[in-house]
């Protein structure tokens, strides 16, 4: 199904990761920063279908996160994420924007 409206209310987006990997053994020292990246899709939540928007990624992709940015790929516009809701069983994880607008 490709119609305008669709591909605009659900883009994919380019994850840009920063983020720390967490010693269990030594839990007081930090590893090195990492970046990486991945991908992810909007959706709209609750009632009202244009706002908020979330992102819907793989846990692999944000576990350990220290910052989350996103672009869409209909516009330059990055925006700054925050991990919600993790589940490393299913890799899936659910994004709200923080800071930040697509226009």
């Amino acid at each position: 199904r490709s119609s305008s409206s669709s591909s605009r209310t659900r883009p994919v987006v380019k994850l840009m990761v920063t983020s720390v990997s967490r010693s269990y053994s030594e839990p007081w020292r930090r590893k090195p920063q990492r970046e990486s990246s991945g991908t992810g899709f909007l959706i709209s939540w609750g009632e009202d279908t244009q706002q908020p928007i979330r992102i819907i990624t793989n846990a692999h992709v944000v576990r350990n996160a220290t910052t989350v940015r996103a672009r869409a790929s209909f516009g330059p516009h990055v925006v700054s994420c925050q991990v919600e809701w993790l589940s490393l069983p299913l890799d899936l994880a659910l994004l709200r924007i923080t800071e930040g607008d697509w226009n």
